[in-house]
């Protein structure tokens, strides 16, 4: 049992179907519908598909399949089934987690009493765990859980006539209960009802929704003060009989140096919905969201993309919390729901904390240290919190606006172009010069082919650095070039654009875009064949540099894509974009036009100290492509998998370099 109380089993959650019975007033599956539900075929191949895994992602010694809906024991006829053939497969597969698995089931505990539902329970006993949501006096329940087609019935009376027979299949099993705002005022009163029903442990929490009005933590507070008092009269307390809300641990700053994981298990779990799509928990399915899209990390035809998981992997405290949150006094304990931190954010990220609870949790640790000192044993004395190292949350910091004259324009960067077709009218051009008065920007145009003579007369009273096309390549100075290839070019003919350029250039940046094409072999191949040609250049004396060739060994700190954080682009149709990227990628995804200026949501998670993944990364020289990082994984600050193994190769590579260049300068001195 160790394992599943340590939190060590492997959670795979099936959403069985989105119909339910209750249209619970705060149910977090905001979009539960009837006549969805998970087909045999679908749930079969998600079993096929788990059972087949030796990735790290299932690398675990035990694993709990657990069945939720809307109301899962809707359709127990395919519980029933997946179940039995979960079991057979494990055994013919000689599986590890064979006799290491449990079976749970969430429920509303309306259907528990039916026949079906006693013979799956007789049938897998041993191996199952089933809750029943029950949230205390009728009153309260009522409030809240009411039914579907008549929403003025509560269910109180048809969940509790279960609670004995419950109870007797199950004699330790604890009842979750939710609070919101409306029924504050009866949270004493109903933990204490259920445990007079026998349930002796209520698991209890605040949704974390931004439902609180003022004063309700006064309410929340008094109301736990009550429940403390009751607790330890009526001697509930010492006859083994527990609340969640109570707990040793709770209401102490963090250690700065410890306390770096994240609070939320998404993203350690995989939920799978009726229709065999796979998410990091059932918080970020369809049905659950609110505001934003659904965050698919895979399906059952397509396995789990690693890229868009790899976001959740890596989620940390640190990197989503505000300074205060850090540094609370109180910190420890205060709790958070990953989907609903994703669902209230001002941008589809996982990486901004929600802390609409945050009232709520303070006067939880009142009322906690206050029931401690009843019980004889307070807690220790307050103290103050160490300063953690907080992440800059500051704006970004704008020095340069590239204006993209045309949308013809060759790519100056690793981007695709799409076939929009635009050009800057002088209008636009002109707005943009009155407001760079109050700017304090640098200014760079890249200009096509042919720029009209009253866009190159308002260019002349400009004070900009001019980017011209050069052939196939970008010249931003006289020894300075930039060219776009694809990683199928570049891997075809690593010189291939740039070959007339190597005598003539002092450096030469070589952006690569469509990582569908890479090929980690063959791009090592390409750069090896690159290396061979710029190393006599620089036995010669001509010390070209090269982004993907020279920088990354040389490099001494990082120097990453400035797209956001550092520079802003101004498209042909007037409006602003983190990066060219953007606006061929879709021109509606802009950040404010020239009249309004820019305005950049969450501008810390375009900078590598935001980005788990790459703030202790010593590849100075890797692009961190933000719009990559985007359609990949769904985070900006998170790069697929694929761009770190370049930077990878990028670094092996040019250790080579320098280090054939170093030896045969020690064989010169010989």
């Amino acid at each position: 049992m160790k394992i599943w109380e340590n939190g060590l089993a492997k959670t795979i959650t099936f959403v069985v179907t989105k119909d339910c019975q209750l249209a619970c007033k705060y149910c977090y599956l905001p979009g539960k519908t009837a006549g969805k539900r998970m087909s045999w075929d679908t749930a079969k191949a998600a079993v096929d598909f788990l059972l087949a895994q030796t990735s790290r992602e299932f690398d675990t010694e035990s694993v709990v399949f657990d069945f939720i809906g809307g109301e899962p024991l809707l359709e127990i006829d395919l519980i029933d089934r997946v179940c039995d053939y979960i079991k057979r497969r494990m055994f013919e597969l000689d599986h590890p987690w064979f006799n290491l698995y449990r079976f749970s089931i969430s429920t509303n505990g309306i259907n528990y009493h039916t026949p079906r539902v006693r013979e799956f329970i007789r049938k897998n006993h041993a191996h199952l765990g089933i809750g029943i949501t029950i949230d205390g006096t009728r009153a309260k329940h009522d409030l809240n859980r009411v039914w579907r087609d008549d929403p003025s019935r509560g269910s109180y009376d048809a969940v509790v006539a279960n609670i004995p027979l419950w109870l007797a299949d199950f004699p330790d099993a604890a009842t979750k209960v939710t609070v919101s705002s409306a029924d504050l005022p009866y949270v004493a009163e109903s933990v204490i009802h259920l445990f007079g029903l026998g349930i002796r442990t209520v698991n209890i929490n605040c949704v974390f929704e931004d439902v609180w009005a003022e004063g309700d933590d006064a309410i929340f507070e008094e109301q736990l003060r009550i429940l403390a008092r009751r607790l330890v009269d009526e001697k509930w307390t010492e006859r083994g009989y527990t609340c969640s809300f109570f707990d040793r641990y709770i209401g102490f700053p963090l250690d700065p140096e410890r306390d770096c994981t994240n609070w939320c298990g998404s993203g350690k779990m995989l939920a799978i919905d009726p229709d065999g799509n796979f998410y990091p928990c059932n918080r970020f399915i369809d049905f659950a969201m609110r505001t934003k899209k659904p965050r698919i990390i895979g399906s059952v035809a397509t396995g789990i993309d690693r890229n868009r998981l790899r976001p959740f992997v890596h989620l940390d405290r640190q990197t989503q919390s505000a300074k205060r949150c850090l540094e609370c006094d109180i910190a420890s304990g205060c709790a958070w729901c990953q989907g609903e931190n994703y669902d209230s954010a001002e941008t589809p990220t996982i990486y901004r904390r929600a802390t609409a609870i945050c009232r709520m949790h303070a006067a939880r640790v009142r009322a906690n240290r206050y029931y401690w000192q009843l019980l004889g044993d307070p807690l220790p004395a307050p103290r103050k919190s160490l300063p953690a190292t907080a992440l800059d949350k500051g704006p970004a910091q704008i020095r340069s606006v590239d204006i993209l004259l045309d949308s013809a324009s060759p790519a100056v960067c690793g981007y695709s172009k799409s076939d929009i077709a635009e050009r800057m009218d002088t209008g636009t051009l002109r707005s943009f010069a009155s407001a760079l008065e109050n700017l304090n920007v640098d200014v760079n145009v890249i200009y096509p082919t042919e720029a009209g003579p009253d866009i190159a007369a308002l260019l002349q009273s400009m004070p900009h650095r001019p980017i011209f096309p050069d052939g196939a390549a970008w010249r931003v100075t006289d020894s300075y070039f930039i060219t776009a290839l694809s990683f199928d070019e570049f891997q075809r003919a690593p010189l291939g654009a740039i070959a007339h350029l190597l005598s003539q250039a002092d450096r030469i940046n070589i952006m690569l875009h469509g990582y569908a094409g890479f090929d980690p072999e063959a791009y090592r191949a390409g750069l090896v064949a690159l290396k061979e040609h710029v190393l006599p250049l620089w036995r010669a004396g001509h010390k070209l540099r090269m982004n993907i060739l020279t920088d990354p060994a040389s490099l001494r700190r990082p120097k990453d894509c400035t797209a956001g954080s550092q520079s802003v682009t101004l498209a042909p149709n007037g409006r602003y974009y983190l990066c060219p990227a953007f606006y061929y990628n879709d021109p509606d995804d802009h950040i404010g036009t020239v009249e309004t200026g820019w305005h950049i949501p969450a501008p810390e998670l375009l900078r590598r100290d935001h980005a788990p993944v790459c703030r202790s990364c010593r590849r100075n020289a890797c692009t961190r492509c933000l719009f990559d990082n985007l359609h990949t994984t769904a985070e900006l600050n998170t790069p697929s998998y694929e761009q770190c193994r370049k930077a990878e190769i990028e670094m092996a590579v040019s250790r080579i370099f320098f280090n054939e260049l170093n030896q045969c300068a020690n064989q010169s001195d010989k």
